[in-house]
């Protein structure tokens, strides 16, 4: 089962987002060090293009975005054992030299 997932990611769900430089506010680097918070999970799912929990809307505007060179919004939620923080955002910027990761409350 494991060999025929990767094979799907590799053969499917390829890269297909350029973050340039990848910044992280205060607030997620806070997160990292407390709780442990892996962002690069989040920056693996906005590469192929998974934007976690936006509207349909934002995901025709993203898929937009993309195509005409505009910035891109992705938002996931965190996990329960995070107090007091509830999503994540990944901005990527319209150039695509910049990828900024912060907390949706910042």
């Amino acid at each position: 089962m494991v060999a025929v997932t990767k094979y799907l990611l590799k053969e499917y769900r390829r890269p297909s987002v350029d973050f340039g430089s990848v910044y992280i506010s205060s607030g997620v680097a806070e997160l990292m060090e407390r709780h442990k918070l892996n962002p690069y999970v989040y920056l693996g799912r906005a590469a192929v293009q998974d934007w976690g929990e936006v509207s349909f809307e934002q995901e025709r505007e993203n898929a937009k975005a993309l195509a005409a060179g505009q910035a891109v919004l992705a938002q996931y939620d965190l996990p329960d054992h995070i107090p007091s923080h509830r999503a994540l955002q990944i901005i990527i910027e319209p150039t695509r030299s910049a990828t900024t990761i912060i907390l949706a409350s910042e």
